[in-house]
């Protein structure tokens, strides 16, 4: 099962983007469950204190509270294989990629599709 959590304080964009990852998983006929966070400080507690895991993150960056790249620099420094979105500083968090809003479905797609796929290609190599 896919573990996926979406931190974004705007609650229109979170369901955005739910549908998407919904959408995209029943397509591929994968088994998903989705975490919503509107705050990266209660991510960031949920995955400290171990009450969740996952594979695939997508994280706002201006927030209130805490910002998004702030976030996955704390997730990067416990170890969390997070993917976080930002252009350049994506790099120092090891992003997978970076979405602009309004989200594009197939932007979101193809990236998806290219993380899964990297994602099997590391349990089959190693």
């Amino acid at each position: 099962m896919r573990k996926i959590a979406i931190c974004d304080d705007s609650k229109l964009d979170r369901q955005l983007l739910k549908v998407v990852i919904q959408t995209y998983f029943e397509n591929n006929e994968e088994e998903f469950k989705i975490f919503e966070y509107e705050s990266g400080d209660n991510l960031l507690a949920d995955i400290e204190e171990g009450y969740i895991e996952v594979e695939l993150l997508f994280l706002d960056i201006i927030m209130n509270g805490t910002n998004g790249m702030k976030i996955a620099r704390k997730l990067r420094d416990i170890q969390f294989k997070a993917h976080a979105y930002y252009a350049v500083e994506s790099y120092e968090v090891q992003a997978a990629g970076y979405l602009l809003k309004p989200y594009d479905t197939n932007k979101l797609t193809l990236l998806l599709d290219e993380i899964l796929q990297r994602s099997v290609q590391k349990k089959n190599c190693c």
